[in-house]
């Protein structure tokens, strides 16, 4: 999915974002959620500036209906290749490549010959696939694979807020609700009889 207009030069100023991790290392006592923003900040500096899209690993396997290669597999994937790729702050299965398009669909079919799936012959998935990868992916964990936030456990992503976080049940009437409302409903049947038999 693709919209426009976009912003397509350096997405982040990594000097700026490296100096403000270092004063919040020196001033965190002042911050309350000093760590979740030390999380964030780091993602953030990690990431290839000069990529300014990103994809969605869970929607590429909605696509093809795959199952989701662990992210540190299918970075290092890329690597292999010789491109680079980082996650991005915006969301938790993005990733961002310099990598061109077929690239990436060429790992993922090299992903998929290592995890079969059923497609339907007419789908978009059966499309992709039909076509041989022109690379042969090794998915084989690279140490450099591994951020340096990831090593250090840090917390990259904001968590919930509270347990089972999320929309909540449809509210439910109160009681006598259903009996006033069949009440008025009779009311107003009423009323419009007697008018009835008024105008004739």
């Amino acid at each position: 999915q693709l919209g426009g207009p976009i912003w397509s030069e350096p997405t982040n100023d990594v000097g700026f974002v490296r100096s403000l991790l270092e004063e919040l290392e020196t001033h965190k006592q002042d911050y309350e959620h000093a760590a979740r923003v030390r999380g964030l900040l780091a993602v953030v500096s990690e990431e290839l500036p000069d990529v300014p899209l990103h994809y969605t690993l869970d929607q590429i396997c909605n696509t093809l209906h795959c199952t989701m290669p662990n992210m540190l597999a299918l970075r290092s994937a890329f690597m292999e290749q010789g491109y680079r790729i980082s996650i991005s702050h915006t969301h938790a299965n993005a990733l961002k490549t310099d990598a061109p398009n077929s690239v990436l669909w060429d790992i993922m079919r090299c992903w998929v010959k290592m995890k079969p799936v059923k497609v339907k012959p007419t789908s978009p998935a059966a499309v992709i696939l039909s076509k041989e990868p022109k690379i042969e992916a090794s998915f084989s964990v690279r140490k450099d694979a591994n951020p340096p936030s990831r090593i250090q456990k840090l917390a990259r992503f904001p968590e919930n807020p509270e347990p089972n976080w999320g929309p909540k049940a449809r509210a439910k009437r109160k009681a006598g609700t259903a009996a006033e409302d069949d009440q008025s409903e009779c009311e107003g049947s009423k009323r419009s009889k007697i008018q009835d038999e008024n105008t004739e």
